[in-house]
């Protein structure tokens, strides 16, 4: 769940919040018919990643290079959209074309949010499809706990972006502006780091440039600084959300319009009220969104703690271990080491409510030599945090350990040693 809700606050978080800003531009300059042209935009916007989604995860349509040019282009968009935003929201020139300015800002508008989402809502759609159940149904706990995560996740980007919006709709175009384009600018940023990397991949592959190139070796660097740094420029983006809500707080606490009469005091009154509780709100969720990406973070990637090794018997040709070292229903790791010094792992656990034992090496066909650690009564991939199912240890598929022939006689487990040996490679 932890994952899930982690991942689903950071895909999404700066795209809500320019959602947010640039809705309540639209809203405050154009009105309506902007806003038509920006929910038009977010209904192709969805469509077009549900279909990408689609095509990426059930057909083999999209192909990882594929992708990387689906990237690179949406990027171009994102920042064609951006600088011809910049040029016909210049308020001089937007009047001068009427009706066209509107539209053309709007569109414009509607660019940067849809290539923004684009970038990222095919990867969060396909989540639940992606799930590796390992044996379970869809009505498992686990299940249930990673949508729980993506709703949760979803639900706080939701409310970051309402309440930009809400906070934003009645400020200056001045102001708005004094906002919206430091954020934008600190997305493309972000943005030109994914781009740098695909187009390097491209030109090496095309052998236009090479590795050794001063060329690449700069564009290298700067794409893996950005990279390297992503989250920061989240931070960055956060940091303007929080800066909004603490202004539009101490700016809503007394009143400093001139009314009429009590009923337009209390009017202006109320209209003060509603936008300090989205700026706590705002605040609040900014907050949490900052946990979510440090602390929850940091904890849900914290390193288990190492199941140590055991000591096993050697005797003739084969490794033994009592049954009754392992009958606890706990995972025990068990090693041999080769003639080559290449310690072969395999892990051995009690089935609940049974006499059979879960008995594999401490390595899988997709995540290698990873190995895997107890969570409570879970056996948990140690890389992909797929969760086993017991049960079905000792059988083939997913990330399940890899199967070794062994034997259980006279209370013990025998496992041939050339059947560890063989399995040498997996751990070299």
């Amino acid at each position: 769940m932890l994952k899930y809700l982690v991942q689903l606050t950071g895909d999404l978080l700066a795209q809500a919040l320019i959602i947010g800003m640039l809705a309540a531009y639209i809203t405050s300059v154009i009105g309506k018919r902007g806003q038509r042209v920006l929910i038009a935009g977010g209904v192709l916007t969805f469509l077009a990643s549900a279909a990408m989604a689609y095509a990426k995860n059930a057909t083999k349509i999209i192909t990882a290079n594929a992708l990387d040019y689906w990237n690179l282009y949406t990027v171009v968009v994102f920042a064609a959209a951006f600088l011809l935003f910049l040029i016909f929201s210049i308020n001089r020139l937007r009047l001068r074309l009427r009706a066209v300015g509107d539209y053309l800002v709007s569109i414009f508008a509607a660019l940067i949010i849809g290539s923004s989402v684009f970038l990222t809502l095919p990867t969060v759609l396909a989540y639940p499809f992606n799930f590796d159940l390992a044996g379970e149904t869809m009505v498992s706990t686990n299940f249930l706990y990673r949508i729980i995560g993506i709703l949760l996740g979803l639900t706080i980007d939701i409310v970051i972006g309402v309440a930009t919006y809400k906070l934003f709709r009645d400020l200056s175009v001045g102001r708005i502006k004094l906002f919206v384009i430091p954020v934008l600018l600190i997305q493309l940023v972000n943005y030109a780091g994914l781009a740098i990397n695909i187009l390097l991949t491209v030109l090496t592959k095309k052998r236009i440039l090479k590795p050794t190139d001063p060329l690449f070796q700069t564009l290298f660097n700067v794409s893996k600084f950005v990279i390297n740094y992503s989250s920061y420029f989240i931070f960055a983006i956060l940091l303007v959300a929080l800066i909004v809500a603490v202004m539009r707080f101490f700016g809503n606490i007394k009143v400093h319009e001139e009314y009429r009469n009590p009923a337009e005091h209390r009017k202006i009154r109320a209209r003060m009220r509603s936008i300090r509780r989205w700026a706590v709100t705002l605040f609040l969720f900014t907050v949490i969104a900052v946990i979510n990406l440090t602390v929850i973070d940091a904890y849900n990637n914290k390193k288990p703690d190492e199941v140590p090794v055991e000591e096993c018997i050697i005797m003739d040709d084969s490794v033994v271990v009592n049954l009754t070292e392992v009958a606890d229903g706990n995972l025990h790791r068990f090693g041999y080491s080769t003639e080559n010094g290449v310690q072969v792992r395999f892990i051995v656990i009690q089935k609940p409510n049974s006499s059979s034992y879960g008995v594999g090496l401490d390595a899988c066909d997709i995540c290698g030599e990873a190995g895997y650690y107890q969570r409570g009564d879970q056996i948990v991939c140690r890389r992909c945090d797929v969760v086993m199912n017991v049960n079905t240890i000792g059988f083939k598929g997913g990330c399940n350990p890899k199967v070794i022939q062994y034997e259980i006689k006279n209370g013990q487990l025998i496992i041939p040693i050339e059947e560890l040996v063989k399995h040498e490679s997996d751990f070299d």
